[in-house]
């Protein structure tokens, strides 16, 4: 059973490592590893090899998951950065709304396109558009 918990190191380590995943049909390319820690694996893997059935599956069975601990934290990263945008995309466009609303009614109390312009920052084109 050690050969095959080496092995499976072994591949994993060669892909660049993929994700814990592989038991559920998916998987995930991880960022290429350096050197030197691809030797400090290749030598921690071999040692994982050396030992008993029970505590080679116990070592492989940390090493997931502080795997899946690190794909889970990528993961709030990303959902955080993805609200920051979302909410930031929200903002300008309801300023953008909020020019059309005011460039509106300047155009129903008679302003000139060109004030409207300078006031609000809009194109003049979409200002004619909304004289329709």
């Amino acid at each position: 059973m050690g050969g095959r918990l080496s092995g499976e190191w072994e591949r994993k380590r060669k892909n660049g490592l993929r994700s814990p995943f592989w038991k559920q049909g998916k998987t995930r390319r991880l960022a290429p590893i350096p050197a030197v820690t691809a030797k400090r694996i290749k030598k921690f893997g071999d040692e994982v090899s050396q030992m008993e059935t029970k505590e080679a599956k116990q070592v492989m069975e940390l090493i997931i998951s502080y795997e899946q601990r690190g794909i889970e934290k990528g993961i709030q990263q990303g959902v955080k950065q993805g609200i920051k945008q979302g909410i930031e995309q929200g903002r300008q466009k309801g300023i953008e709304e909020g020019k059309i609303d005011i460039a509106k009614k300047m155009l129903a109390k008679g302003y000139d396109v060109g004030t409207i312009h300078e006031l609000t920052g809009l194109p003049a084109e979409k200002i004619e558009q909304l004289k329709k």
